[in-house]
């Protein structure tokens, strides 16, 4: 059972994974709008899923987690894609200005929009999971207290999102709704009933829920994107949140073997990273006029080549990408 839980896990990875190369790469407008009503949250979800919190301290826990979330982010996303876009820009003739301040402020403030220098994604979920490690640790005793502080983070995100919606240091902001999906993901895991409702009755309900939560945003004119702090409607959103994130679970469920997801999968965090110098590279090269070709090219071009810097990287520099020096 724990391979088989590790294999849909690595499958579901692998699919948000290609989702997201979808959400930066030139494609419709209604399928980034679609993909983002549910990817991220679904990354933080099964997150939650596989949270153990271990008898460590929380500065092991730190230190840990700074290792394999944020050392990858400013390597990878920050100085690894920096040196190639800055080596393809002298190659081709293209001005690209690097600023040093930026940078600096950057590293410090991690604001969205703004000043930020890594992975976004990587540094929230690096402040989530140390709050998950804090609540489990020190205040949830029972299932039904992770019931009431999954209440509260996302009652906290919508009305922050509503009220204030304003880009906070170390998305903070976004922090709030991404500990929300944690604990969904930690609640899932501690009752013990994923086998359960990834049947395929529960997937055409999935279905359902999703179509209906994005006919309604689309209808609405609302979106979700944890980048921008949109969360729209509460309701609508945990329509499209557990719709869609249980449809991909319930189709790696029952998928078989597949190496090459597993490996996109298992590195979905140097994909989810390097994909930017890839598609920097392909903007610069590529002038396609159709839309439907064009979201082909890059996508498959993306995928291949941040796959053949994953296998370079974690054969030959695992250090880079949070493994242990040997």
């Amino acid at each position: 059972m724990a391979v088989k839980r590790l294999t849909w896990i690595d499958f579901t990875k692998a699919f948000g994974a290609m989702f997201v190369i979808c959400l930066h790469i030139p494609t419709y407008p209604i399928i980034k709008g679609i993909i983002n009503s549910f990817v991220l949250p679904m990354f933080f979800i099964l997150s939650g899923m596989t949270f153990s919190p271990k008898e460590e301290s929380i500065f092991s826990f730190i230190k840990k987690k700074a290792r394999t979330l944020i050392w990858p982010s400013f390597i990878l996303f920050g100085v690894l894609n920096m040196i190639i876009e800055s080596a393809c820009s002298v190659i081709m003739n293209i001005s690209h200005k690097i600023s040093p301040i930026n940078i600096v402020f950057g590293i410090m403030l991690q604001l969205r929009g703004g000043y930020e220098f890594g992975a976004w994604f990587l540094t929230c979920l690096f402040t989530s999971e140390i709050i998950m490690f804090i609540l489990t640790k020190y205040l949830i005793k029972n299932k039904k207290h992770i019931f009431l502080w999954m209440f509260l983070f996302y009652t906290l995100g919508h009305l922050y999102s509503c009220y204030v919606h304003e880009a906070l240091p170390w998305s903070l902001d976004v922090v709030i709704m991404a500990v929300f999906c944690l604990l969904l993901g930690y609640l899932l895991k501690e009752v013990n009933i994923i086998n359960k409702i990834t049947n395929w009755c529960m997937f055409a309900i999935y279905v359902g829920l999703f179509i209906i939560g994005n006919y309604i945003m689309i209808i609405r004119n609302e979106r979700i994107s944890l980048y921008l702090g949109d969360y729209g409607n509460p309701i609508i959103a945990l329509f499209t949140i557990l719709g869609g994130t249980g449809i991909i679970i319930t189709i790696c469920m029952h998928m078989k073997e597949n190496k090459i997801l597993q490996f996109i999968g298992i590195n979905s965090l140097v994909i989810y990273c390097l994909q930017y110098s890839v598609i920097y590279i392909l903007n610069n090269i590529l002038d396609i006029s159709n839309l439907l070709l064009s979201t082909i090219v890059y996508f498959v071009c993306t995928l291949t080549g941040t796959m053949l810097m994953a296998y370079v990287l974690k054969r030959y520099c695992p250090f880079l990408v949070g493994g242990k020096i040997k």
